[in-house]
């Protein structure tokens, strides 16, 4: 039975072997960061500075990101210092943190509130603080930290600024309530439809 099994097995067991391999090395080296705390950096806000004529992001639960492309001598960010803080631009692209939000057009860029941000055309939903990213794998992650420490890889995306682009080609506006924005025929609540909800009337519950 084990003969008939035997490729599948070695395979697991390289696989095993690799893994912890990998957990090993970053265990025990340094990540190379691309900056740190200490880095003696300009600030633009709690999130954006920049160094070395580069823009670099701090995303909690994970230190700095390059912001790969972004124009430090034109990158700007929000006058709110916390709840637009996440979200900049340049002249080329809207950035989530160090992530790019495809399609909006940074010169008619419009914080709408709660975490929505359009261009008249393109909208989306931007979360305000940073979650970790199920997106990438346990084994991903570790491949990419051993390629970060040998200088092969960039640092992987293990936590984001999450967002989600709504239907193209509406007016949005934000509502009273926490991430909640509507269009004429829609609702959303952290930039997710709710199927049920009358985008008119919505509004919290209040609890005495």
């Amino acid at each position: 039975m084990f003969y008939r099994f035997r490729f599948l097995i070695v395979g697991l067991l390289i696989l095993i072997f690799i893994s912890c391999f990998g957990v090993l090395y970053v265990s025990l080296s340094d990540k190379a960061e691309p900056i740190t705390y200490s880095t003696p950096k300009t600030e633009l806000n709690g999130v954006y500075c920049t160094y070395e004529d580069k823009v670099y992001a701090m995303v909690p639960s994970n230190g700095y990101y390059e912001v790969i492309g972004a124009n430090a001598k034109t990158f700007k960010t929000f006058t709110d210092n916390y709840q637009d803080a996440h979200i900049g631009w340049d002249a080329n692209h809207v950035y989530a943190g160090n992530i790019i939000l495809k399609g909006l057009n940074p010169n008619k860029l419009i914080a709408l509130a709660n975490n929505y941000y359009t261009d008249g055309e393109t909208t989306y939903f931007c979360a305000r603080n940073s979650e970790s990213n199920e997106e990438l794998g346990v084994l991903k992650e570790v491949i990419q930290l051993v390629g970060q420490n040998m200088g092969l890889a960039d640092k992987p995306q293990n936590y984001w600024y999450p967002f989600v682009e709504l239907p193209k080609n509406q007016h949005y506006t934000s509502k009273v309530g926490f991430a909640i924005g509507a269009n004429a025929h829609q609702a959303f609540f952290k930039g997710q439809k709710m199927p049920e909800a009358d985008p008119r009337s919505i509004r919290p519950l209040k609890i005495r």
